[in-house]
């Protein structure tokens, strides 16, 4: 399943006129790096989330390092979004794990 949405989403981007898209800008447009947050555990009892500050760090160093674009891994920390914009990030791709 995971495979066919791939391909869906990127032949969205091609079909239609001869102009990108704005799925295909955004996709070809940004560096993209996957993120999974410093200190994020999802399998403790409860989930270890690492707080604002700590993912503001992350975020920076990744930021810094060129990365225009975020893929991550799931929903759970609302305040990466939040946290990205702020800092300049122009696009986030909301990953699906489902080991």
């Amino acid at each position: 399943m995971r495979r066919i949405f791939s391909s869906i989403v990127i032949a969205a981007g091609l079909l239609g006129s001869a102009s990108a898209s704005p799925i295909t800008e955004a996709l070809a447009g940004n560096r993209w790096i996957a993120y999974a947050p410093t200190h994020y555990s999802p399998a403790e009892s409860p989930p270890a989330v690492p707080g604002r500050e700590s993912l503001r760090a992350d975020l920076k160093v990744l930021h810094e390092a060129g990365f225009t674009g975020l893929i991550t891994y799931g929903a759970d920390i609302p305040a990466i979004a939040d946290i990205a914009q702020e800092m300049g990030f122009r696009a986030m791709l909301l990953g699906i794990w489902d080991p």
